[in-house]
């Protein structure tokens, strides 16, 4: 059935005229999951009396999702539908977090492709990213060569500072400086207006989140580390201080551990932003929740024991010197510990303070509490020539 109506939306492409567009738009992420920024403006929009409001649907090739959303009453298609092809065909704009391959590159005529993208990148993206990760997939391998109907498509970007989009989004993609345009992050409107709080994560006096990024090569990264040990060490010493571990989405979870220690595991499905503002630190490595930490003033520790094996496998990392140094680096499990104990206890630190300032400047200027208004107003009254 999905090979059918693939190939038939493929016919609407090559064969029909341009569909007449309403105002109606459509709302998905790479990942086929209800997430990340996406979501929050599809939120903002479902929730909020607006003028000029236009239609919108959320269309996800899963049927998890699907299924999910239509419990929860959210407007939802599945793309492979024919109700799902034609709404996506007859929207004005499509909200993706990553390019025209968020939905399908055959019903994109005559759409604009807003990219609201998935968070300031430490690792290198897109035309940067000339690291060649090794596979024995021949298809895999050969992917990027093959292109079909024609290139994944973004017409507009968004972005959270003019820094980034200068430094960073116009190297990485084939776009002008007029299709990229700083308003924020809308995953982070909630976290920064302190809108919910978790009732688990609320137990807890000081919450630390530990998140880090994906490794093809060690799915299993995260039972490698020694957290029994840290666990004891943390609930000697500070009895104050809980550790939740968030794993990727792609990652195998750690072992589990007793309720009542000072470590607890996070389903790895959770979304993160709607209780980021619980946490008080947050560990990682080059994940862009980093960034997100920093929008939100929370300490942050960087402890990634493999970044050479990381960059040697994976991909290139982007040079964030000041940004880095701002942060506590840790190389091991001792380092870390010490930096938990010390972060959690630390009182104001004027010279820190000044440097993480003028970062968080830089990355996150557009990240005001209001990065959903902003894409909306501007979309909604877009010139048709931009």
């Amino acid at each position: 059935m999905n090979f059918l109506i693939k190939t038939i939306s493929l016919f609407f492409f090559l064969t029909l005229p341009e569909l007449k567009k309403k105002n109606r738009w459509s709302f998905s992420t790479h990942t086929n999951l209800f997430a990340d920024n996406p979501k929050y403006l599809f939120l903002f929009l479902m929730k909020n009396d607006l003028p000029r409001k236009p239609e919108i649907a959320w269309i996800t090739k899963s049927r998890k999702t699907y299924r999910y959303m239509k419990k929860e009453k959210y407007n939802v298609f599945h793309l492979f539908s024919f109700r799902g092809i034609w709404y996506t065909m007859t929207s004005s704009h499509w909200f993706v977090s990553g390019d025209s391959s968020d939905l399908a590159i055959s019903l994109s005529k005559g759409v604009k492709i807003v990219s609201l993208w998935h968070g300031t990148p430490i690792k290198k993206i897109r035309e940067n990213n000339t690291a060649k990760r090794k596979t024995t997939n021949f298809l895999c391998s050969h992917s990027k060569k093959i292109k079909i109907y024609f290139d994944k498509r973004i017409d507009h970007l968004i972005s959270p500072s003019e820094y980034v989009t200068e430094h960073i989004f116009l190297k990485s993609f084939k776009l002008q400086k007029h299709q990229i345009h700083a308003l924020g992050n809308p995953r982070l409107d909630n976290g920064i207006n302190k809108c919910k709080k978790n009732k688990i994560i609320e137990k807890a006096n000081k919450k630390i989140l530990y998140a880090p990024t994906f490794r093809s090569y060690n799915p299993f990264f995260l039972r490698t580390r020694d957290f029994n040990f840290l666990n004891s060490n943390i609930e000697e010493k500070d009895n104050n201080v809980t550790l939740f571990i968030k794993p990727h989405p792609f990652s195998h979870p750690p072992l589990q551990y007793d309720t009542t220690n000072k470590i607890q595991v996070l389903d790895k499905d959770i979304d993160i932003y709607e209780i980021i503002q619980d946490f008080d630190i947050l560990i990682s490595d080059i994940s862009s929740l980093i960034f997100d930490f920093m929008a939100l003033n929370k300490g942050i520790i960087i402890f990634m024991p493999d970044a050479h094996k990381y960059v040697e496998s994976e991909r290139y990392l982007y040079t964030h010197n000041a940004l880095l140094q701002s942060f506590i680096p840790c190389e091991n499990i001792f380092e870390l510990e010490d930096a938990i104990l010390k972060l959690s206890k630390a009182s104001n630190n004027k010279a820190m303070d000044y440097v993480r300032e003028n970062m968080n400047r830089k990355y996150n200027s557009e990240n005001t509490g209001n990065a959903c208004e902003k894409i909306y107003y501007y979309f909604n009254g877009i010139n048709d020539e931009l």
